[in-house]
């Protein structure tokens, strides 16, 4: 049988855009914020997910047989439910970014899940699919949601391979990315990692956007300080793209790591002892951990100890 030829591509993505404007998602959701410069505008980010939710597109993903149907039948639940929800997005700057895609997340118990749907927006160039796509936007949210707002998609998780980690997932989040024309999908939780078999750099991809997703989370809940709220951009909307409709002011944003710095160690550090053995540039690692605090070091909290990216000065 033939692949789809470059034409068949082209009207299947026209139908996608047209698909997404009528959507509930872009409809309700559409300019609520402004992008900083560096991300993807606000509303190209919705018509990512958009299309996947309605009815239309689903009939069509049974139609062609996809065997990767999972993908965009969690993207699809999602959009639904960021729609129902009007859910709310947090960007993250570029070094947070980074750092978080090099933090474990292997935390004893899983936090307050603050929100229980949202959309992270990452800043292009960071990370990447194994076809050399940026991914820019994630959307995030959680079996419950799906219960409690459409238990008519329950049937659709139950038709899908995805089913089968539910109840090894006692906490999951389920996880949808979008980088440029690639959409990957993900359920993961603080006690189960997902395990497909995937090759090395899809997994690379994988985890890297579980880590993010996962290490919001416990900023949200234990990090605060990294949080600041900005106001909206006076001009532009991203990469290049104008803005379509008017009449809705555009909200402030939640930016993740204004003033996050990545820790570099010092050269005295680094060139200290005897003879040692120059490392190629690389990461260590960060991690959470259970820390004492408070009158009598009595109170225990997580506290997060960040990546140190070893011998940066090697690459120039």
């Amino acid at each position: 049988m033939r692949g789809p030829t470059s034409k068949d591509i082209k009207k299947f993505k026209n139908f996608e855009d047209q698909l997404g404007l009528k959507s509930p998602l872009y409809i309700n959701l559409r300019d609520k914020y402004r992008s900083p410069e560096g991300y993807v505008s606000w509303n190209k980010m919705l018509l990512g997910f958009a299309p996947f939710g309605e009815p239309e597109y689903i009939d069509v993903m049974k139609a062609s047989s996809r065997q990767d149907a999972g993908s965009p039948i969690c993207a699809g639940m999602g959009a639904r439910v960021a729609a129902y929800l009007d859910a709310p997005a947090v960007y993250l700057t570029a070094e947070l970014t980074e750092a978080l895609a090099q933090t474990d997340t292997n935390v004893k118990e899983p936090p307050q899940l603050v929100l229980p749907c949202f959309f992270v927006c990452l800043p292009k160039g960071i990370v990447y699919t194994p076809r050399g796509h940026a991914v820019t936007s994630i959307l995030v949210y959680t079996a419950n949601t799906v219960k409690d707002i459409m238990p008519e998609y329950m049937d659709q998780i139950k038709q899908s391979m995805i089913h089968e980690t539910i109840e090894k997932n006692r906490n999951n989040l389920y996880i949808a990315a979008v980088a440029g024309t690639d959409l990957f999908s993900s359920i993961t939780g603080w006690e189960y990692q997902n395990g497909d078999n995937l090759d090395a750099e899809s997994t690379a991809t994988l985890t890297a956007v579980e880590r993010i997703v996962k290490n919001v989370i416990l900023i949200y809940n234990y990090q605060k300080n990294l949080i600041t709220t900005v106001k909206p951009a006076a001009t532009g909307t991203g990469f290049g793209q104008k803005r379509e409709h008017v009449g809705r002011s555009p909200l402030p944003t939640t930016l993740l790591g204004q003033n996050f710095l990545i820790r570099r160690p010092s050269t005295t550090s680094q060139s200290s002892g005897a003879a040692t053995t120059t490392k190629r540039p690389h990461w260590r690692k960060g991690h959470w951990h259970t820390t004492l605090c408070g009158t009598g070091r009595k109170e225990r909290r997580l506290k997060w100890f960040q990546p140190v990216y070893v011998n940066a000065t090697l690459d120039t």
